[in-house]
């Protein structure tokens, strides 16, 4: 049994919905599915000694701890994104320190623990003789890990380097990014043999250089697949290639890996709804003046209501204005008939 140990949600959204991990009704912040549990502790060591270990009371079967989250970097050419298994683990003004139980593919950097946040350059130089990367959680887990005998491992995505900066509102920003890295990372370098196994099974395609899938893209296209198997004359991975025209997207050298992806999940929405991709597409084309102003539409999800929801934003009077003089000119008629299904009107 593995326990995934996180700080903060952001860090964890993506675990939670790829994994499927439900909450757990005999702790908060403790959520499981099988032999998988996730635990967010809050940021700071005295949060993870007093969570954590009441969560291995609870679990006396977990076998790994793994502790996933971002850090920062006291050395400004490690790259921003990065991940790292650090070597050693320290703690601000304490002796003891800890090593991974695994000595794969880990990295020649070390951590350091501090009790608060090191958000300035004066914070951060005494810290320097020691390590590299910062959090505030890793010794906490390796220390409990240690106390109830279990194996542990520390993975760690630096998302800034530590600077006069203000950098938490850019941390903030780009929790989701961070989560879908991380879980991109866990998925393919420490998931279970069985989840290795499910893994290989995967289409080619999944795999192919000429596409980038991210995690939400891959969960988009797996689900769209499945459907297309049920639903269409495509029954193998061969009918798929020809059907979705995959060897033509993989032709558009103009277009970046991800670009690419994007084209086939619209070809794959295309096959398994072509009526419901008409309507969007008319709906793209009625929009789209508006649209090119930052303003945003959504509509019902089975665009069966005659409604939407529209936002704008807005920095100036000139632009204030200039939305308001698009929307006047904004044709119901046009998009109540694209609604009754009148696309070729």
């Amino acid at each position: 049994m593995d326990l995934l140990v996180f700080a903060h949600r952001g860090e964890a959204m993506t675990f939670l919905k790829e994994l499927e991990l439900k909450s757990n009704s005999q702790y908060n912040d403790l959520y499981q599915n099988g032999d998988t549990l996730l635990l967010i502790t809050k940021e700071g060591p005295h949060e993870v000694l007093v969570k954590l270990s009441y969560a291995l009371g609870l679990f006396p079967n977990i076998k790994r701890i793994i502790n996933l989250g971002i850090c920062g970097s006291l050395n400004k050419e490690i790259e921003l994104e990065s991940i790292h298994k650090p070597r050693t683990i320290y703690k601000e003004n304490e002796f003891k320190s800890f090593q991974c139980n695994s000595n794969e593919n880990k990295d020649s950097v070390d951590l350091i623990t501090t009790e608060k946040r090191i958000l300035t350059e004066d914070d951060a130089s005494a810290l320097k003789n020691f390590a590299t990367l910062v959090d505030r959680e890793a010794h906490a887990v390796a220390q409990v890990a240690k106390t109830f005998n279990k194996t542990f491992e520390v993975y760690k995505l630096v998302s800034d380097h530590i600077t006069d900066a203000k950098f938490c509102e850019r941390i903030k920003e780009n929790a989701q990014l961070y989560s879908d890295k991380l879980y991109d990372f866990y998925d393919k370098n420490i998931q279970s043999s069985s989840s290795k196994a499910e893994q290989n099974s995967e289409l080619e395609i999944l795999r192919d250089s000429d596409f980038y899938f991210s995690v939400s893209q891959r969960r988009i296209f797996n689900n769209l697949y499945k459907s297309l198997l049920k639903k269409s004359t495509i029954n193998n991975e061969q009918d798929f290639t020809r059907v979705l025209s995959i060897e033509d997207i993989k032709s558009r050298e103009e277009k970046t890996p991800k670009e690419r992806t994007s084209l086939l999940i619209n070809n794959m929405s295309h096959a398994l709804y072509p009526f419901r991709t008409k309507v969007q597409d008319s709906l793209n084309e009625l929009t789209s003046e508006l649209r090119t102003y930052d303003c945003k539409f959504k509509y019902d999800k089975d665009l069966d209501k005659k409604s939407f929801k529209f936002e704008a934003y807005i920095d100036s009077e000139e632009k204030r204005d200039l939305v308001v003089r698009t929307l006047k000119n904004f044709s119901w008629q046009r998009f109540s008939q694209i609604m009754d299904g009148q696309i070729d009107v």
